[in-house]
């Protein structure tokens, strides 16, 4: 108890605040991203275990711990632009728990976010005070330490001049001191960015948002002007046709190869409308929302229920077209990062509107809907944390292109975007060669590239570059290159 005591104390703060910009310069500034990202985080969650008494107070806080473990543990075994995010936004829900005994509404967890993120650059200033109490009751004075420092250094200094001229092996040691950050600027703005980051994070002074805070943020807009009944009836069997319409040709050319006219590729169908038609959904349950969200039943009647039901279910198929179109495209193509997170997309969008019917059906509140949205999206943002995207990426192209698979109605690999997703592409590319007749130079280079990453710089060692490493190893069909080829750049990393 009084060690924890002493972690509370606001020159402790002090002192950890500094030691946690130290450690960030010497794991993570101008060093490639490795498995010290995640060492780097599990400090600060040190640093909130040490300095918050309430941080695992709740059950809630407990499952959230739990969960800021798991994207810790993913951090270290391999990081990435995702799972350094979603540990953040843990970080800051365990914060916010550490006040609240519950979090049960979405929208006030995002204004307790948004509440926190405002105090970033501010709590510092804001302790301005608090920092000037200490030094007085501890009679410190800046401009004194200033003058009674200036002798000492300065003899200090001398002393240091001398002893470099009368030992050469001090001299040398010395000249691997660096000191360029003196003149870096972006060094100096990290560790602003990174001391203003950790310290309100050790002093978590935001304020928690209300129903009543929130109320300008949610205020009612009046849509008498162009809504009624009759309007909304009407609004909906012109949707209906139209969206019949569309679904109606999708089925015609997607579903059963109907002929398409003259100067229209199946390939060119397919990939023109995806997006378009998701973004057409996303409008529609816009629309429901309004006419059928709270305090809107004096647009309702029978007659209407029944059209935006049917609406509903023409637009979940219109999903499933637009996923079905995406996946043809893919099959002509190949697969990508960016295909991929739009099939995900588009099955969080169709599983928004099946919770859309759940809302009007069970007639459950707009809030019991974002709740359940933001569930939903953040549970999918979690499970993708520990899915091998590159590798299912590069597998797929590889098995699907024209040159390897018989029959395939694919395109040739491509070889370039192979080596964008870095080492992880390294097992099918050696499949591929395996069935090329010639060697192939990014094969070689994503080893050689391995290999250096792993061997020069010990940050930017991971758990998964090493089994990768030892699977490549163990596989005579993919030796390890012993050194980058004359024709590669030697200065090239893959991204």
């Amino acid at each position: 108890m009084a060690i924890r005591n002493i972690f509370q104390k606001f020159g402790t703060k002090l002192f950890l605040c500094l030691f946690m910009v130290t450690a960030g310069d010497w794991l993570l500034y101008g060093q490639p991203i490795g498995w010290a990202l995640g060492l780097y985080g599990g400090l600060v969650a040190a640093l909130l275990l040490l300095t918050q008494k309430n941080i695992l107070q709740s059950r809630a806080s407990k499952v959230t711990a739990f969960i800021a473990a798991s994207l810790l543990g993913r951090l270290i075994y391999s990081p990435d632009l995702l799972t350094a995010v979603m540990y953040i936004l843990a970080i800051i829900t365990l914060l916010i728990l550490s006040k609240r005994q519950q979090l049960l509404d979405a929208k006030l967890w995002s204004y307790d976010v948004g509440s926190f993120s405002s105090r970033l650059f501010t709590q510092w200033f804001l302790d301005k005070s608090c920092i000037q109490k200490l030094s007085k009751a501890r009679g410190i004075k800046l401009n004194n330490i200033a003058r009674y420092a200036v002798l000492p250094l300065l003899m200090a200094l001398t002393f240091i001049y001398l002893f470099t001229q009368a030992n050469p092996i001090l001299a040398s040691m010395l000249k691997k001191v660096d000191l360029t950050f003196i003149g870096s600027p972006g060094r100096w703005i990290f560790w602003v960015l990174t001391g203003f980051s950790v310290w309100a994070l050790l002093r978590p002074r935001f304020k928690l948002s209300t129903e009543k805070s929130s109320v300008q943020f949610t205020r009612k807009i009046d849509f008498d002007l162009w809504l009624n009944k009759n309007a909304i009836i009407a609004s909906l069997v012109v949707f209906n046709i139209l969206f019949a319409i569309q679904n109606a040709m999708d089925v015609a050319f997607l579903w059963t190869g109907a002929a398409l006219p003259a100067g229209m590729t199946y390939a060119k169908y397919v990939h023109a409308g995806a997006y378009p038609l998701i973004f057409t959904t996303i409008i529609a349950a816009i629309y429901v929302l309004i006419t059928f969200g709270d305090g809107s039943a004096k647009y309702q009647s029978p007659a209407a229920r029944v059209g935006v039901y049917l609406w509903i279910v023409q637009n979940i198929f219109l999903v499933i077209s637009a996923m079905s179109r995406t996946v043809n495209y893919i099959e002509f193509y190949s697969l990508t990062q960016l295909r991929t997170a739009g099939l995900i997309w588009m099955g969080l969008i169709a599983a928004g509107i099946f919770l859309m019917v759940l809302r009007i059906y069970l007639r459950k509140s707009n809030t019991w809907l974002l709740n359940a949205n933001t569930l939903l999206l953040f549970t999918t943002l979690y499970i993708c944390c520990f899915v091998n995207f590159n590798r299912m990426i590069a597998d797929f192209n590889v098995a699907h292109a024209r040159e390897v698979a018989e029959g395939s109605t694919g395109t040739y690999l491509d070889l370039q975007y192979m080596r964008e997703l870095g080492p992880e592409a390294i097992p099918a590319l050696a499949r591929y060669q395996s069935k090329m007749a010639t060697p192939q130079p990014v094969l070689s280079e994503l080893q050689a590239n391995l290999r250096a990453d792993l061997a020069e710089n010990w940050r930017a060692w991971t758990w998964r570059k090493q089994l990768l490493l030892e699977e490549i190893v163990s596989s005579d069909a993919t030796p390890i290159a012993e050194a980058i080829p004359p024709s590669v750049d030697p200065n090239s990393r893959y991204k």
